[in-house]
C-alpha cells in the first residue's frame, strides 16, 4: 500500500524539482505507486512520459505541466475519439490541477520504428488512411467544445516564418510593409478553404504519433498519440501532416493512390475543394514549421531540429509550384533573397538577442 502525502513545493525549487517532487506525491496516491520508472525520450513539447511496470504489466504517466499544456483537451479529445471507435489511450489515473495521467500503454511498435526497420510502407499509411475516414465520418463535430482552425490560428501560425526564419535568412526583421503584404496574400488564399464538411483535425497526424498495437487488428490495432491540439477544419490537413512529413521521405506515387482512394465517394466539387486545401494547407503547413525549427533552435536551445530544416524547405518550395501558390511564390520571388531550400546558416546567440525581447 503507498503512502499518501499533502506536497507542498518550495518556490526556490527549479521547475523540473517541482514536477518531481508532484509526480511522486501523484503516483503515491496511485495503484502504480510501487512500479518501476523509466523516462521515455522527449519531443517539441513540454510534456513528458514516463513508463510504469510491474510482474509483465505497464502503462504511461503523462507528465503535462499546467502552465504550457492543455490537459483538459487532451481527455475532451480522447473521450471523442474512443466514442468514435478509435484507439486513443484509455486514461486509468487523473490529476487534471497538476497535469498529470495514468494512461494505456500501447506499446513501443511506433509506425516510425516499424519504418525504419523495413515494415512495409503502404499497408502502415492506408491503415492511417483507414482512421481518418472513420474519424472525418462517425461522429458530428458539435458533439465537441473545441476551437475552429480560423483565421487567428492561421495568422499566428503563417507569421512564425516570418517572425523567425525570415531573421535567421536575412539577419533583420521584416519590414512592416512586408508583414503586412505577406499576411493579406496568406488571408487571401486561406479564405478559400472550404468551410463546410469539417471535422476534428488531430494537428501532428504523422508516423511518430501513430502505431501498431500487439494482438490488435483493423483500427482496433492503430493507435493515435499527441492529439491535445486537434481543433475543427479541413479534412485535407491530416492529410497533409501524414504524407508531407518533415521528418522522413514519403513515397508521392503511394500518396496520391491512397488520397484517391480516400476521395472515391466524393462528388466533383467536393473533390476540387479537398486538393485546393490540401495544396493550401500544405505549403501552410511548411511555412509555419520553418518557422518552428528556428525557433526551438534559438529560443529553446533545441538545435537538432535545424536537422530536418532542408526537407521542409524541399516541401515548401515544391508547394510554391502548385497554382494556388502562385501569389505567395511571386511575393517572395521579389522578396525573399535566394531559394526557400537553400541551406540556412545564421548564428544563434545573436539571432536570440534581436527576436527573443520582441517576440
Amino acid at each position: 500500500m503507498c503512502a499518501k502525502s499533502n506536497v507542498v513545493v518550495a518556490a526556490s525549487e527549479s521547475n523540473a524539482e517541482q514536477r518531481s517532487v508532484l509526480r511522486a506525491a501523484f503516483l503515491a496516491e496511485t495503484r502504480y505507486c510501487d512500479w518501476r520508472l523509466v523516462a521515455l525520450s522527449a519531443d517539441a513539447s513540454f510534456r513528458r512520459y514516463f513508463r510504469l511496470s510491474h510482474n509483465g504489466q505497464s502503462v504511461l504517466l503523462m507528465d503535462s505541466p499546467p502552465d504550457s499544456e492543455d490537459m483538459d483537451s487532451y481527455i475532451k479529445v480522447a473521450q471523442y475519439l474512443l466514442s468514435a471507435g478509435l484507439r486513443a489511450p484509455k486514461i486509468y489515473a487523473l490529476d487534471q490541477i497538476n497535469g498529470f495521467a495514468i494512461i494505456e500503454d500501447f506499446g513501443n511498435q511506433t509506425y516510425t520504428q516499424l519504418l525504419d526497420a523495413g515494415e512495409q510502407a503502404e499497408p502502415l499509411y492506408q491503415l492511417a488512411i483507414d482512421a481518418l475516414a472513420r474519424l472525418h465520418q462517425r461522429l458530428d463535430i458539435k458533439q465537441i467544445d473545441i476551437p475552429r482552425y480560423d483565421q487567428g490560428y492561421y495568422q499566428d501560425e503563417a507569421s512564425l516564418f516570418i517572425d523567425w526564419y525570415w531573421p535567421a535568412r536575412t539577419g533583420g526583421q521584416i519590414s512592416d510593409n512586408l508583414r503586412r503584404e505577406y499576411m493579406a496574400i496568406w488571408d487571401q488564399l486561406l479564405a478559400q478553404v472550404a468551410t463546410d464538411n469539417e471535422c476534428m483535425i488531430l494537428r501532428d497526424y504523422h508516423v511518430d504519433n501513430l502505431m501498431v498495437i500487439a494482438g490488435e487488428s483493423g483500427l482496433n490495432s492503430c493507435g493515435l498519440l499527441d492529439f491535445q491540439d486537434a481543433l475543427i477544419g479541413s479534412r485535407a490537413y491530416d492529410m497533409v501532416s501524414l504524407f508531407e512529413d518533415a521528418r522522413r521521405d514519403v513515397d508521392q506515387a503511394m500518396a496520391q493512390r491512397l488520397i484517391e482512394g480516400y476521395l472515391k465517394d466524393f462528388g466533383p466539387q467536393q473533390a476540387a475543394d479537398f486538393h485546393y486545401d490540401y495544396n493550401v494547407l500544405g505549403a501552410h503547413r511548411h511555412i509555419k514549421i520553418v518557422g518552428i525549427f528556428v525557433r526551438l533552435c534559438v529560443r529553446d536551445g533545441k538545435s537538432h531540429y535545424l536537422d530536418y530544416l532542408p526537407r521542409v524547405q524541399r516541401l515548401l518550395e515544391h508547394s510554391l509550384l502548385k497554382p494556388e501558390m502562385k501569389p505567395l511564390a511571386e511575393w517572395l520571388d521579389r522578396n525573399h533573397p535566394g531559394f526557400v531550400s537553400a541551406p540556412l546558416q545564421f548564428d544563434a546567440r545573436i539571432l536570440k538577442g534581436m527576436l527573443c525581447e520582441t517576440l
